[in-house]
Order: structure tokens, then sequence, then C-alpha cells
């Protein structure tokens, strides 16, 4: 079976993320979503960062995780919501303590105890201001954001792209209704930005955007995928280059008799990646 050059790279990240995560085991919330995008690499560090660092350094393991995947391009990185009822203020500084320098939004989740509204486009400028800040001193990057939800109108869709992009986002993660895809994709073009459709079959996927740019795409489930039967490396090379981000899933066996399980004791572990 052939895959594309992104597809093979994707699966040697996998290959070289079960060493180093077999050790981890599952928090007591359930298995987490981490994320991660096709570009920079390492941990987020020096540039662009402009206030008084709170970043706490990360242990030694936490680093070399971030950097297997950022040697071929992809980054690695943490949904905000992985960490349970936390306030996007506290999960991000739970992602800086796990060595992460990619954090995923999530648009259902609140800012903090001082903004209890949701990290989405009805913020204000100045509450803007302030997750940008929180990302800024605790030296991480938001390359995804994941909306829950696409709005029911036009404006309203305009205003989560540009909420989005101010937020340093490269790619907006979504399950869209079929009949706005097209549409997005015209909003992706125009915003610099790549929509991620979640997958949880690639089956005939791929006819979706077939028809649409390259800025379109998919965030593939692997865990789904494998409680399908469907094996991770069939289903990326079904929809080829058009893999913009992948949650990995360890799952004890293919099918539905499998069950998640601690990471790399399975089928490909779980770890979020984006692709620029």
């Amino acid at each position: 079976m052939k895959i594309s050059t992104r597809a093979a790279a994707f699966a040697l990240v996998i290959g070289g993320m079960v060493g180093l995560l077999a050790a981890q085991a599952l928090p007591a919330a359930g298995v987490p979503t981490n994320q991660a995008a096709r570009g920079g690499g390492g941990r987020a560090g020096e540039g662009g960062f402009t206030v008084p660092s709170l970043s706490v350094p990360p242990s030694d393991q936490a680093l070399g995780r971030t950097a297997a995947a950022s040697l071929l391009g992809w980054q690695v990185g943490v949904r905000t919501d992985t960490f349970g009822p936390l306030v996007f203020s506290e999960a991000a500084a739970r992602a800086d303590a796990a060595g992460m320098a990619f954090v995923e939004g999530v648009s259902t989740q609140k800012v903090g105890s001082d903004i209890p509204k949701n990290l989405d486009y009805n913020l204000t400028p100045a509450e803007v201001d302030k997750v940008k800040a929180r990302l800024n001193e605790l030296r991480l990057r938001m390359p995804a954001y994941h909306a829950e939800t696409i709005p029911g109108d036009r404006v309203a869709r305009r205003k989560l792209f540009e909420f989005a992009r101010s937020l340093g986002a490269d790619m907006i993660v979504c399950s869209p209704e079929r009949a706005l895809i097209a549409e997005l994709d015209s909003l992706a073009n125009e915003f610099a930005i790549n929509v991620a459709v979640v997958n949880r079959n690639p089956n005939g996927a791929l006819l979706q955007v077939k028809e649409l740019s390259k800025r379109t795409g998919f965030s593939v489930d692997l865990g789904a995928w494998i409680e399908a039967g469907i094996k991770p490396l069939a289903g990326l090379g079904q929809l080829k280059d058009r893999v913009l981000a992948a949650s990995l899933s360890d799952r004890s066996a293919l099918g539905t008799k499998g069950r998640y399980v601690a990471l790399g004791a399975g089928w490909p572990i779980q770890q979020h990646f984006y692709s620029n």
C-alpha cells in the first residue's frame, strides 16, 4: 500500500512516540487528547514572547516527548480540556508543566476565574488579550483551535475565523455539517487558516474534500478507527495528504472488544498532531 510522504512521516512519529510514552498511565479523568502541528519544533522558548516568563522548566522526559514529534515537522501539544474540569488558564499551566510547547484551545472551556466565559468569539478584545497574555507568559503557542459547534450564520462563522486568527491559530478543528464545508474552505483561504474536519472513519471521506483546496482536510481520530476495526496505516493511506491533525488513542485491540489502555501498551498511542 502506498501512503503519502506526510503520512509516512506521521507513521514514523507514531513509532517513535511509543517508546517515549510507554511508561505513562492514563489519568483518572480518562484518555486525554493531545495535539500537535506540522511546522516549528521543540519547546516554544524564545521567539515572539514579550512578557516575563512564568513557564516551569519541564522534565527531561517531557522535553524528549515534545522534541520527538518536532523532528519530523509535527508539533505535539495537548487539548486544554484534557485535564478535567479546569479553566483554560489553569489547564495551560498544566500543559506547560508537562513540557508541552503547544496547546489546542477548546470553545466550550471557561477562560478563567476572572473571565467565566467560554473560550470563543464572544470574548471582548480585552478578554482575548488576557488569553494571549497567559499563553505568552507560559511560553505556549496555540496552533489549533477546536470549535465544538460551527455558528449557524455567516457573520458568526467569520467571527470564528477572526477569533482563531487573533489567538495565533493556524487551524480550526471542527465537525461541521457537510453542506458548510465548501464555505469553510473559502474562509480558510481568506483567513489563511486550515480547517480540519474531525474524522472517525476514513472510508469514503476523501470525497468530501476532493474538490476543495488543500487548506481543508481532516483531524483523524485513530482510537475511533481502531475501535471500528480500521488499521491506522490503512486509513492514513486513504486520506493521503489531507491529514492535517490526528488524535492518537491507544487501544488494546482492533474492534469493539478492545479498550483504551495506557499509552504505548496497545495500538499506537494517544497524542494529537497538526500539520501546517
